[in-house]
């Protein structure tokens, strides 16, 4: 009899842990893209609350269309580009980027041409990567140019037309001159000076977030606590969690208490699509009857 019992108690033990594992399970994700920005909405015109750098982890909520709705490590709700987030778990997974051997320079100082196999513009960028936002211009081809340095992985620093940049090796002659006719100048359009224009205070937006308030303030375990923005037409995501040890306890406007937050304060913190930020503490959770 006395082995039943303790068998009987051995498994309900194992169980109880097996589910405590499954309800701590969490999936996470690793910034890989640089500063990777957290949006409002899955959009790239949605407004940017934040930018992240490699190595930051964020958990992941959910995953569709190629963005992922995720928790960052200072409490933001927002969207990212999956892409750009190595997630554990499950999900996307990007290919491994090899090690790059170190970038070394060649100084050259030397003459050479702008070249494309398809007669397009070549593109000068203020860093050697490519990035649709370090564009300096664009140059057509038979172009001189003065060829700085050289690198080990395929760039060149340049001089052209007074400024300095970086263009791909690939794209650049040196020795002979294959566009041996002289590229026309093209005349400046004139520059016009702009009427100037008074500017016109912007009103407040409908964005703006100017308080929140919870309807209990001294809550007991079993309380509901509700969430009241101002004004009501903002758009925002909300985060409940312990106030001592920043544990998540939940999203949205509703969070109910059970006794494992009694002796503990909880915030809940609310981001604007804005990207402004605002929260509210209520007093240590009491049991329930107390």
């Amino acid at each position: 009899m006395r082995k039943r019992i303790a068998a009987a108690l051995l498994l309900t033990v194992m169980l109880c842990s097996l589910l405590a594992a499954t309800a701590l399970a969490a999936t996470y994700g690793t910034v890989v893209g640089g500063w990777l920005r957290l949006r409002a909405n899955p959009s790239y015109e949605a407004t940017v609350i934040a930018s992240y750098p490699n190595g930051s982890v964020v958990t992941i909520l959910s995953q569709s269309g190629g963005w992922a709705r995720v928790m960052t490590g200072d409490y933001r709700l927002g969207y990212m580009d999956q892409r750009y987030l190595y997630i554990d778990g499950g999900g996307y997974t990007p290919v491994p980027v090899p090690t790059s051997v170190p970038r070394t320079w060649t100084t050259v100082n030397r003459t050479a041409w702008v070249t494309s196999g398809n007669g397009k513009g070549v593109r000068l960028r203020n860093a050697p990567e490519v990035n649709k936002y370090n564009v300096m211009g664009l140059y057509p081809v038979g172009r001189t140019v003065t060829e700085i340095r050289v690198s080990s992985d395929g760039w060149s620093y340049i001089r052209i037309d007074g400024k300095y940049g970086y263009m791909m090796s690939k794209f650049l002659t040196t020795g002979y001159n294959p566009w041996p006719t002289a590229v026309p100048y093209i005349t400046p359009v004139p520059y016009i000076t702009p009427v100037p224009v008074t500017p016109v205070p912007p009103g407040p937006s409908a964005d703006a977030l100017s308080g929140v308030a919870l309807n209990i303030m001294a809550p007991r375990s079993g309380d509901v606590l509700q969430l009241t923005v101002t004004p009501s037409t903002v758009k925002y995501s909300a985060v409940w969690y312990r106030a001592d040890t920043k544990v998540l306890l939940g999203t949205g406007n509703y969070l109910t208490l059970s006794d494992s937050e009694v002796g503990t304060a909880i915030t809940v913190r609310v981001t604007a699509s804005d990207g402004t930020v605002a929260e509210v503490s209520t007093q240590i959770v009491k049991a329930a009857g107390t």
